[in-house]
């Protein structure tokens, strides 16, 4: 199968008013992010300001439900813990970190899928960086597992940086102490890399893909506090009034080519076959009602759904004039390496229709 043939399908389910915005759609208002402020339980997970630990001023797109701007972090008693810059979603430039004593605790440069320890101290405030130079060793968060139930895992990584590049030997190793993976560099360029399992040992040309921020993976996620709130539009509901000019569709934390991407890894589908559902989603962010629109025989299609509505608590509705209200979209759902091109190059609004 090839990019063109899944083309060939999204336009001939265009044809049949599939795909493509429908003129009942307000579109959305992608201008500048809005101020907020979220309050955050111990494991930071999104809660009410009575029960938080923590609370977080940040800029917000609530077009793709994601940080953008300027953002500061506070603890309980309203001392400054960290401080930073998102663009869209990601982390960019320099993060700082502080102790209860406002002391630094670390700088780190967030680059295009890299990032760079300027400071760092350990818990005894012990300079293990400093100015980007220093031997450091640091708790970071893994992907492991199968692609379709890939699952974090900690490890402890030791490695060092002299003003600001990678040199010497990283060394990564899992939460049991065990070796999986070693990284040589010379002046900040990867000569090798080695990566340690069981069964072999293998040599890559790559970088190991790690989390250095564990708050990060459920503040960006929008995890939530289930005890709190029964669903993630609650959050909003209950302390973040919409300007009365904003305008968007249904979305999905991280925007909805956000959970067409998790959709496509967590789901094995024939080569060359693209499933539709059509969801409705009410003012408050529930799904109410699933439709098949292009079936791929019940089993399949049964399966498909069930992992949808794994997301379904984590749908944001539409909103016109800053109030919410009841509306549908289709979404399609496939998998491989063709979908997934398609999905980087193609506009959501052409993969998707809401009414």
């Amino acid at each position: 199968m090839k990019v063109y043939f899944l083309v060939t399908i999204l336009i001939s389910f265009g044809s049949c008013c599939l795909f493509g915005q429908s003129d009942s759609n307000p579109g959305q208002d992608r201008g500048a992010p809005i101020n907020v402020t979220l309050y955050y339980s111990f494991s930071w997970e999104l809660t009410t300001a009575e029960k938080s630990f923590f609370k977080r001023e940040t800029g917000f797109d609530f077009a793709n439900m994601v940080f953008d701007g300027i953002y500061k972090d506070y603890d309980k008693a309203n001392r400054l813990i960290a401080e930073g810059f998102y663009v869209q979603g990601v982390k960019s430039g320099l993060q700082n970190e502080y102790a209860a004593d406002r002391s630094l605790k670390s700088t780190i440069e967030y680059t295009s899928h890299d990032f760079v320890i300027w400071e760092l101290s350990d818990e005894n405030k012990t300079k293990e960086i400093k100015s980007g130079t220093g031997k450091f060793t640091i708790y970071y968060f893994y992907i492991s597992g199968l692609i379709s139930q890939p699952s974090w895992r900690q490890g402890v990584l030791n490695g060092e940086f002299q003003f600001g590049k990678r040199v010497g030997i990283w060394i990564y190793y899992d939460i049991n102490k065990s070796k999986t993976d070693e990284e040589i560099y010379e002046n900040g360029k990867l000569i090798k890399r080695i990566h340690f399992s069981e069964t072999a040992t293998i040599e890559l040309d790559y970088k190991k893909e790690i989390i250095i921020s564990p708050n990060s993976i459920l503040m960006e996620t929008l995890a939530f506090d289930h005890e709190a709130f029964t669903h993630l539009n609650e959050v909003f509901e209950r302390g973040t009034p919409y300007p009365i000019t904003f305008q968007r569709g249904i979305t999905y934390p991280g925007g909805l080519k956000k959970l067409l991407f998790l959709l496509a890894q967590a789901i094995e589908i024939p080569a060359g076959s693209t499933f539709v559902a059509k969801l409705k989603v009410d003012e408050h962010g529930q799904v109410v009602k699933y439709k098949v629109y292009r079936s791929l025989g019940s089993a399949s299609d049964d399966k498909i759904l069930n992992k949808i509505k794994y997301y379904e608590k984590r749908f944001l509705p539409a909103l016109k004039n800053g109030v919410p209200y009841s509306s549908s979209i289709y979404l399609p759902v496939s998998s491989g390496q063709d979908w997934i091109k398609l999905l980087e190059i193609t506009p959501i609004d052409v993969l998707t229709r809401v009414d």
